[in-house]
């Protein structure tokens, strides 16, 4: 039964893994203080850290694979040293025992060529026993012992070639059993915290918000339909009704901040249709984190009355 190799929870590389578990440290170093009401303290970030290198100096699939290529090159030269040997010993049989006949079927040579490697290897230790068993009358055609020695160690040299690419490819199935099993136990970790900070800055800070955000897709990039929608409105102080000072509206999947005009109306277009959140920001203000549906070729109406008030955030240690 073939082996199944363990499947990864993550759709990315494991360079794009490792690069997240960086961006994870800097963000334990940055955020020490927020984020020790979820219990990451030096102990968590310490294991963080040797689980992260354990990831980076894993052996990777492209030192297995070359190493069995290089294995399969011997062997494949193996395989045609040892087809060598045995057309030499039957070119010699055929003319005692015709093709066919009884003894010539038992030297077993038939379909050679399509043999493989691990079949044509006991062919050749095949025709050495028998050509040995029919030495005295085959010595007539030039068959002699040092002969039938030379593609016996040739049969042998075959089947440690054999063996030894097996072996390859088990050792590369250990291996990636043990990488992608470290990279899943990994991949965990950097949801879990990331899922920490996640929860503390989205009321907080959008851009400390979006630094720990994963997309979990072979680029690590989110993967948007193309359909998109506009977006407008006004942003306006809710006790005032006034503009706010230095506002800022932030959509998600939108790259750019979005600035106010100075009567509070703010619009966007080519917002992507898988935009669901939007985050709204001012001096003065503590940061709101919304819903909002966009829709195709549409316009959306959101209109934000941010209330007055500073929510602080810790010192940024």
């Amino acid at each position: 039964m073939a082996i199944e190799n363990p499947k990864a929870d993550y759709n990315f590389s494991i360079s794009t893994l490792v690069t997240t578990g960086d961006i994870g440290v800097s963000n334990i170093v940055r955020d020490t203080t927020p984020l020790s009401s979820y219990g990451v303290n030096a102990a968590y970030k310490a294991n963080f850290e040797t689980v992260l290198e354990e990831v980076r100096n894993c052996p990777t699939d492209i030192e297995f694979t070359g190493n069995m290529k290089d294995l399969g090159e011997i062997m494949k030269v193996d395989a045609q040293n040892v087809r060598i040997a045995v057309r030499s010993v039957m070119s010699r049989v055929v003319g005692v025992y015709p093709v066919n006949s009884g003894k010539w079927t038992r030297f077993g040579t038939k379909g050679l060529d399509e043999m493989n490697d691990q079949d044509l290897a006991s062919c050749g230790l095949r025709v050495v026993r028998i050509a040995t068993l029919f030495l005295t009358q085959l010595a007539s055609k030039g068959v002699t012992v040092a002969l039938l020695d030379n593609l016996e160690d040739l049969s042998k040299k075959l089947f440690k070639s054999f063996h030894d690419h097996h072996d390859a490819e088990l050792e590369r199935i250990a291996a990636t059993t043990e990488r992608v099993e470290l990279a899943n136990k990994f991949y965990a970790m950097i949801v879990e915290l990331f899922g920490y900070g996640k929860d503390y800055w989205s009321s907080r800070n959008y851009a400390k918000y979006k630094s720990y955000i994963i997309y979990n897709t072979h680029d690590a990039k989110p993967h948007l339909s193309g359909k998109v929608g506009t977006a407008s409105g006004t942003m306006l102080d809710a006790q005032t009704s006034q503009p706010t000072l230095h506002p800022e509206i932030n959509l998600e999947y939108v790259d750019d901040a979005i600035i106010p005009d100075a009567e509070g109306n703010w619009q966007a277009s080519d917002v992507p249709i898988e935009c669901e959140e939007y985050w709204a920001s001012a001096d003065g203000h503590p940061l709101i984190h919304g819903a909002i549906a966009i829709h195709e070729n549409q316009n959306t109406e959101l209109n934000i009355l941010i209330e007055p008030g500073t929510t602080p955030p810790p010192p940024d240690n």
